[in-house]
């Protein structure tokens, strides 16, 4: 491990250098992710259309805290993307913001930002969030040994201070933040076992503090360069009784491009990344992961080509060297239809910080795998012939070891006693993907917006190609409707379907059970926002309004229909 810390302090000196030699301003925008959100691939989103306009624009190298972001919305407990009404708080175009709002199961969310410095060279801003909940939810199909209803509880804090400085080339960008989120392992046992008295209220700190440069301008080279540090803190570990563990992940990150002369169109370059993983009070191992990617790049008005290849070495995480390619293209036909393709993979760490961000009951003990992805294709088509409409298609496969699934899990003793909590963990199998969508989006004069996606999702085992069950949907589809007929009202209706669902319950000590189905979700979300003046606007938003009953897990229910009603300042 000691060469481990000397490439990350090489690295990381390399990186304060060039700060100091060529300042100019990183902006370095992080993408939002709620507490339970979708996973993200580089090729597509999961559960949503891949972006399309520039697949080849260069894009933030480091994402660190995806929690750490100031999102504005209905607090939500599940993690489907049902739960999508909430959107980014446009907090550069002001000085501050302030929201609270108030809803049944006791749903309350507040948010409060302000921008200590904003000038053209300079930036500060902190910015605060707060969501809690803790309601009695009724089960769907409760076994014979549970009760009807269950109780659950969360309440998270985040605050993040983040700076920004523009030089004449480069632009310098450091935030820290911090989360604290207490919750309750709810749900009824899968097995007629009574459960060990103790604590079953985790509580989890997050940390995180990043620094990064990188150019601003087009110049012959150009870089973006950042350093990185994440901490996830579990109070209570998986067995009931005991401590939680702790995981540190250390990241440096480089990327490099040079153009092969003055107002060449073809670049060459490089990406390097350094993860360092390092965990206790766990039997977990820290690993290192060093990814190395060079490339080639040509942009002209018309056509945008990489090609490039990943090479990952790891020390201590299963296996030694990986490859996998890193080819992008996208070509435009006229002004109105645009073919993109991207090709990539690669190993993916699968950190608690990173996987809490989809599901915050993962065991807080057990390190999670990594996933090798030797290919993930996407072919896709975007089109915007027709005044106002927008449609796209795109059809894809991927290939992985090692994927996550989620299962719930639970531990027992020979004399029959349930002593863990029973967590939603993560199951590696070896996985085959097709991906496939249409979306049409139209837009009539900024006062009818309107989508129409419907995304497949099926997951396959690798050789018997039977389709894997897991709370994430082989199918869905997205209706979502906004109405704008003054300036300061704005209506929006969402309307999600979600099919093909499934669960699977391991306990160590027997044998895991076959999959089972779970029910389709059928959910209308509503919200009205209307401005009284520039300064204060009230809002009421109104979720699964067809109270429908399904499982989060298996076991573990969505709330049925919830409100919440508020207030907001914008100053």
């Amino acid at each position: 491990m000691k060469n481990v810390f000397v490439i990350a302090a090489a690295l990381s000196l390399c990186i304060v250098s060039v700060s100091a030699q060529d300042s100019d301003g990183l902006s370095r925008e992080v993408t939002v992710e709620k507490s339970y959100s979708p996973r993200v691939d580089n090729a597509a989103k999961i559960t949503g259309v891949p972006e399309v306009e520039d697949p080849l624009v260069e894009q933030p190298l480091a994402e660190f805290s995806s929690w750490a972001v100031p999102v504005m919305g209905v607090p939500k407990t599940q993690p489907l993307p049902a739960s999508l009404l909430a959107t980014q708080e446009p907090f550069d175009k002001k000085f501050g913001y302030a929201q609270f709002g108030m809803g049944n199961n006791l749903n309350i969310r507040g948010d409060a930002g302000l921008r200590l410095l904003n000038t053209s060279a300079d930036q500060l801003g902190i910015w605060y969030n707060h969501y809690s909940t803790g309601g009695r939810l009724s089960y769907l199909s409760p076994p014979s040994w549970s009760s009807d209803k269950v109780y659950q509880h969360q309440n998270s804090n985040t605050v993040n201070l983040t700076y920004k400085h523009l030089f004449k080339k480069v632009e310098w960008r450091t935030s820290g933040a911090y989360r604290s989120n207490a919750f309750n392992y709810y749900g009824f046992s899968l097995l007629p076992l009574p459960v060990k008295e103790g604590e079953d209220t985790q509580h989890v700190n997050q940390y995180a503090v990043s620094t990064a440069v990188r150019s601003v301008k087009d110049e012959l080279v150009v870089f973006d360069a950042s350093v990185g540090f994440e901490g996830f803190r579990n109070r209570i570990g998986y067995l009931i009784g005991s401590d939680g563990g702790v995981e540190n992940h250390l990241e440096t990150r480089l990327s490099l491009a040079v153009a092969l002369s003055e107002g060449s169109r073809h670049r060459l370059g490089f990406d390097v990344k350094l993860d360092n993983l390092f965990y206790r009070r766990t039997q977990a191992r820290n690993y290192t992961v060093f990814s190395f990617t060079p490339f080639y790049k040509y942009a002209s008005d018309k056509i945008r080509f990489k090609a490039g290849a990943k090479m990952d070495v790891s020390a201590h995480d299963g296996t030694v060297f990986r490859f996998a390619p890193d080819v992008e293209f996208n070509v435009d036909f006229g002004k109105s239809f645009h073919f993109y393709t991207v090709v990539d993979g690669g190993k993916e760490l699968n950190t608690w910080s990173k996987m809490s961000s989809q599901n915050i009951y993962l065991n807080p003990t057990m390190r999670l795998a990594s996933t090798y992805t030797p290919v993930n294709a996407l072919v896709g088509l975007y089109c915007d012939y027709l005044p106002g409409f927008k449609v796209r298609g795109f059809v894809g496969v991927k290939s992985s070891v090692s994927a996550l699934f989620d299962v719930r899990r639970s531990e027992t003793v020979a004399d029959g006693m349930i002593v863990s909590h029973e967590v939603v963990d993560y199951a590696p199998l070896d996985a085959f993907r097709i991906l496939g969508g249409v979306n049409v989006e139209y837009n009539l004069s900024n006062i009818l917006k309107g989508e129409v996606r419907w995304v497949y999702n099926g997951w396959m085992t690798r050789g018997e190609r039977d389709f894997i069950l897991s709370s994430l949907p082989r199918n869905e589809w997205f209706i979502d409707l906004g109405i704008y007929p003054v300036k300061s009202l704005a209506i929006k209706a969402l309307f999600y379907i979600g099919s093909g669902r499934g669960y699977r319950y391991d306990n160590p000590d027997g044998v895991e059970n076959p999959p089972v189905k779970m029910s389709d979700i059928y959910e209308l979300n509503l919200s009205v926002d209307y401005n009284i003046t520039k300064m204060i606007r009230v809002f009421a938003e109104g979720n699964n309004l067809l109270s429908q009953h399904y499982d989060i897990y298996y076991g573990m229910p969505a709330q049925r229909i919830n409100f919440l009603v508020g207030l907001g300042i914008d100053f």
